[in-house]
């Protein structure tokens, strides 16, 4: 198309063609015939005419998003525009090196009587398109947390009334076998409904973590060893034998990878990601462990930003089938599973090896394909090299000498387990059902412990309790008992004066050994 410099509109046209921001193309019989500056430099070819010579589906991917063939689908617009007059589309256009850019096209037909002409103008909308991107990530984000929330609210919740029970299952059997002999014939039956309770403890204990308030007792351990013992554990070993088709290796470095955790929740993650390694691979396949340390000053895959320093990596590697592009996504979601649940699984497994990692301010790279499927979790190193690899001794008595102890917990049955557990350890035990109720008894009696409930119904609740108790008995000791995980009341009573946190269910032996080491500063 020629615009002729002795009519002076299409001479203004003209530098307004030349000038423009947004690349502008002339279109005649399906080729072009003139473009701008702006259309060079937005493709990166070299010179105006090195473009015209390309025909506009060269300009283009073989095929455009919705799967239509560039060409095809072209010329389908440029005949549609003939016959419209215009229309404004999205598109992704091809620079000469071969990248691939987000373009919205618009294109108007300029009438003539022998030629098709039309009239295009491309401008970039990468930022757009990036920022549509950001958007929906960080809605989904937003979805996917309150989701997580709300199914932490519900675990919660659901946690504590289970643990109530539960520990009615777990300990009043063990109450019971306390005056039992081994020989007696209730004395199996009682162990098999404690160990019953316990399974289902484990499984409550998944709830917790789901719920996020998982902050346990921490301590700095080396990964390599928890690693090692666990793979040499009975449930580990079983898992080998029952699938002795798989090979299993082991590359462990060899520097020291000291960290800052709570033990049973590193070794629920890794033992949770080797079945998982189990199944992927059918028992026919390779699973390899691997652990490192590594400096990060960059984000890994999945997190826009790290914090720097240095890492313990474990990587578990399988050669399985990996994971489809439509589960890659939801993979981490409580109760998202593709096995059969309760038969293989809960569907809360790697939802703890999320939070888990989570919890202890660390990262989770997964990497997949046909091939097989990698996990790699990176965890903040400890700054002190100090560890300890002692077992604790394994106390067996664990009484008192008739100290008096005051129970503070709303449900019946609680106060009469724990009751009659003190009784049996040779304490003399007090319960109240209210924070108020024991605020008026210990006005007017002393005790050298109060065991004390979070969660107490109505009125005060335990921080609430303790608060106004040591207004007149500054150097109460007290340690709290509850249902739920460890969250932020449990803390800040602690920091009140409130000593050891016991997670319900409890065996005698551990609440035992807690009540001595705080009333008497250690286990006896």
């Amino acid at each position: 198309m020629n615009f002729p410099e002795t009519n002076q509109t299409n001479s203004n046209y003209r530098c307004f063609f030349d000038k423009s921001v947004d690349a502008m193309l002339i279109i005649e019989n399906y080729k072009f015939t003139d473009c701008n500056d702006a259309a060079v430099a937005m493709l990166q070819y070299d010179n105006k005419e090195e473009m015209i010579n390309t025909h506009p589906a060269d300009l283009s991917p073989e095929y455009q998003p919705d799967g239509k063939r560039s060409d095809i689908k072209a010329k389908e617009l440029m005949d549609s525009v003939y016959e419209k007059g215009a229309c404004i589309f999205e598109w992704i256009h091809k620079k000469k090196n071969g990248k691939e850019i987000p373009v919205e096209v618009s294109l108007t037909a300029i009438p003539s009587k022998d030629k098709k002409i039309i009239h295009t103008i491309w401008r970039d909308i990468s930022a757009r398109k990036n920022a549509e991107k950001e958007r929906n990530r960080l809605r989904e984000e937003l979805h996917v947390s309150q989701k997580m929330e709300a199914i932490g609210l519900m675990a919660g919740g659901v946690a504590h009334d289970l643990n109530n029970i539960l520990s009615g299952i777990v300990t009043y059997p063990e109450v019971l076998m306390y005056n039992l002999s081994p020989d007696s014939p209730l004395y199996k039956p009682l162990e098999t409904i404690m160990e019953s309770g316990k399974r289902a403890a484990a499984i409550v204990a998944d709830l917790l973590t789901v719920a996020r308030g998982v902050a346990a007792t921490r301590k700095v351990c080396e990964l390599n060893q928890l690693l090692t013992d666990l793979l040499t554990s009975q449930e580990q070993i079983y898992l080998k034998k029952q699938n002795p088709n798989i090979t299993f290796n082991t590359n462990l470095t060899a520097e020291v990878l000291a960290i800052n955790c709570s033990t049973i929740h590193i070794n629920k993650t890794i033992m949770n990601l080797l079945i998982n390694a189990f199944e992927a691979v059918n028992n026919n396949g390779i699973i390899t462990v691997t652990t490192e340390r590594k400096y990060l000053d960059r984000p890994v895959k999945g997190y826009n930003n790290v914090n720097k320093g240095y890492y313990a990596v474990l990587s578990v590697q399988d050669n399985g089938i990996g994971i489809s592009n439509e589960d890659i996504d939801r993979i981490f979601e409580p109760f998202y599973t593709k096995k059969f649940l309760g038969r293989s699984g809960t569907g809360l497994g790697l939802s703890i090896v999320w939070n888990t990692v989570g919890d202890h301010n660390g990262y989770i790279e997964v990497s997949t394909d046909t091939s097989g499927t990698t996990f790699k979790l990176y965890f903040p190193t400890a700054d002190t090299p100090d560890i300890s690899f002692e077992n604790e001794e394994i106390e067996t008595n664990y009484s008192g000498n008739k100290e008096k102890i005051l129970i503070i917990d709303d449900e019946p049955m609680q106060r009469e387990l724990l009751s009659n557990i003190l009784s049996i350890l040779n304490y003399s035990p007090t319960a109240v059902s209210s924070g108020e109720e024991a605020v008026e008894y210990l006005k007017n009696n002393t005790v050298e412990l109060i065991i004390l409930d979070m969660i107490l119904g109505k009125g005060l609740n335990g921080k609430e309790t303790y608060e106004k108790i040591i207004k007149f008995l500054p150097k109460q000791k007290a340690i709290i008992i509850s249902g739920y995980s460890k969250n932020s009341d449990v803390i800040e009573t602690q920091a009140l004066g409130a000593g050891s946190f016991v997670s319900k269910p409890y065996e005698i032996r551990t609440i035992g050994k807690i009540i001595q080491e705080t009333i008497f500063g250690s286990s006896s």
